[in-house]
């Protein structure tokens, strides 16, 4: 018999004799063995729940240490006390920690939302440190084509009123590599795309690779338009709907609407009726590139959509 196979029978007499009840606080007693809890630490473990959600690091200034998410909280949040000698990050937060704060939610859809929106709320310590070169960030195109550089990059929460957003990348640098691309593939100029400084003609036309807007060989409205063409698989897709949707996650706590109108997240509700009282009284909200991805990613599986509008 393997190891394997021995475990698992010894697991099942174990159960057998003293109940899977119990076999599940042992474990639970040896997981918290291996964890080395803050001695400053308020809160109790046995008392955090074990579904999922976002959970709030607290110390002693109102602004939060750290904010994450996860399926199963209590599990999450002694995995962190479990690597912090060895992580110099969780380290300071376990000296820094005095209470941990639970906000339970129906699903995971639910918890990265509410992830999402605290973090970009209550800007906690760690989460600076962890996602300041990890911000989502697109490509604004220009609506004037003699502006320079014909494009920029915008990152998180953004004035998307009339605007053109292409792409979505995790780092400047993906975002870069990506539209260096197109321009040796279309010939477009880097000085106009604000890749390359400098006067006169660009390097790229003293190869044959730029038409020559940094000359004047091209018109900036040409090179603009071929840019846009150049752009135009990328561009963020447009809201699918007349109005305001809700998205209903189950779980087994229940079912919650999680209400979107444009690509911008409303809020949440458990029922139908609080998800037209968040419509009737919502306020202009930036589009946020973090919730167009999460909005987008769960709209490619089978999500039960209620129309609002």
């Amino acid at each position: 018999m393997g190891d394997a196979e021995a475990l698992r029978a010894w697991l099942a007499a174990a159960a057998a004799d003293l109940g899977e009840a119990a076999l599940r606080d042992a474990a639970a007693a040896l997981l918290r063995s291996g964890s080395s809890l803050p001695p400053q630490l308020d809160t109790v473990p046995e008392a955090l729940p074990q579904g999922p959600g976002v959970y709030v690091f607290h110390g002693d200034d109102t602004i939060p240490l750290y904010i994450g998410k996860a399926v199963n909280l209590r599990r999450r949040v002694l995995q962190h006390f479990q690597s912090d000698h060895a992580d110099a990050r969780e380290m300071r937060i376990a000296q820094q920690l005095r209470r941990v704060e639970c906000i339970e939610t129906v699903g995971e859809f639910g918890a990265l939302l509410l992830e999402a929106r605290l973090v970009k709320r209550w800007q906690p310590l760690y989460n600076r440190q962890l996602r300041r070169s990890g911000s989502l960030c697109s490509w604004q195109l220009a609506d004037d084509a003699a502006e320079r550089p014909q494009l920029w990059l915008v990152r998180g929460a953004v004035d998307a009123a009339g605007a053109e957003l292409y792409g979505v990348y995790r780092s400047r640098r993906q975002a870069v590599e990506a539209l260096r691309g197109l321009a040796e593939r279309d010939a477009l100029c880097l000085r106009a795309l604000g890749l390359e400084s400098g006067a006169g003609r660009c390097f790229a036309h003293q190869l044959g690779r730029c038409r020559g807007v940094c000359c004047g060989d091209e018109s900036a409205q040409q090179h603009h338009e071929r840019l846009r063409a150049a752009l135009a698989e990328h561009r963020l897709q447009a809201w699918p709907w007349r109005g305001a949707i809700a998205l209903r996650e189950r779980g087994a706590g229940g079912s919650e609407l999680h209400v979107f109108d444009d690509w911008r997240h409303l809020g949440s509700a458990p029922d139908e009726a609080g998800a037209r009282a968040l419509l009737a009284a919502r306020q202009p909200l930036a589009f946020d590139l973090d919730t167009y991805r999460l909005l987008l990613t769960r709209l490619r599986g089978v999500p039960d959509v209620v129309t609002l509008d």
